[in-house]
């Protein structure tokens, strides 16, 4: 009996249950468990109806990179004592190789959003380009995965543009705080653009959202700012840091006027 929300399987219930998404996952070895956990979820997955079918098969292909990648680190170890766990993972590299080959064949004229840009990005492929650039302005870049694509395609091109498109992003992680990665671009971005009290900005907001090795006084080689100026950003900084950790953060919230 459930309770409130239904209960996600266990990673061993899936596989007691339906034994053929993990048989050639190498299962009984410690390595690349969190890889090997996802590819089997993603498997899974695809026996939803209520999962699109081309999506299903993107987060397959994204998790079995990720566990190819693992795996084989994994299987150019040397195993002290049980040999057998070498042969598991080699074959597990197979079982990637050929499952990454299979969904690339299959998806490779895909109008997914996530998939063309794969397409494009991974096998320099044009067509999936047009096909993910036929998105730009429209809902779709509301997931925020396709709003960091969109915005690297245009990091060096245009950035206020970019910026527009990380706001969105950010905006739109709900129930998650958005990777570091994203502050790391808004950084950039403005130190670029020599737009410093932004880049202190949000050095302090990545700072204050838990990325460590932030170092304000890098920025100081470019601009100092006085104690009154300082006082003014962090406050900034820190109404902004709230609303992200809270999920309320809005684009109009970065129209900074100084």
């Amino acid at each position: 009996m459930t309770t409130g929300c239904e209960q996600k399987a266990s990673i061993k219930e899936i596989c007691s249950d339906t034994p053929e998404l993990c048989d050639d996952l190498n299962t009984d070895d410690g390595w690349c468990k969190e890889e090997r956990s996802n590819v089997i979820r993603s498997r899974q997955e695809q026996t939803n109806p209520e999962i699109e079918t081309d999506l299903a098969k993107y987060h397959l292909l994204r998790d079995f990179k990720a566990y190819k990648k693992c795996i084989e680190r994994a299987a150019q170890v040397e195993p002290i004592i049980y040999k057998e766990k070498k042969t598991g993972r080699v074959n597990a590299l197979i079982t990637a190789e050929n499952e990454i080959q299979r969904l690339e064949q299959e998806t490779m004229d895909s109008n997914e959003p996530h998939l063309a840009y794969y397409h494009w990005r991974v096998r320099g492929d044009q067509n999936a380009k047009a096909r993910f650039m036929a998105i730009e302005d429209s809902p779709a870049l509301d997931e925020p995965e396709l709003a960091l694509a969109m915005a690297s395609y245009y990091f060096e091109r245009d950035p206020d543009k970019t910026a527009k498109l990380l706001y969105r992003a950010i905006s739109n992680y709900k129930g998650e705080l958005p990777p570091e990665s994203i502050y790391d671009s808004l950084t950039t971005l403005n130190l670029r653009e020599k737009r410093y009290p932004e880049t202190y900005i949000w050095m302090q907001v990545a700072k204050q959202l838990g990325k460590k090795n932030v170092s304000l006084q890098t920025l100081e080689r470019y601009h100092v700012f006085s104690h009154e100026e300082k006082a003014k950003l962090d406050s900034l900084a820190q109404q902004l840091a709230d609303k992200i950790s809270d999920g309320q953060f809005s684009p109009k919230d970065a129209n900074f006027t100084f």
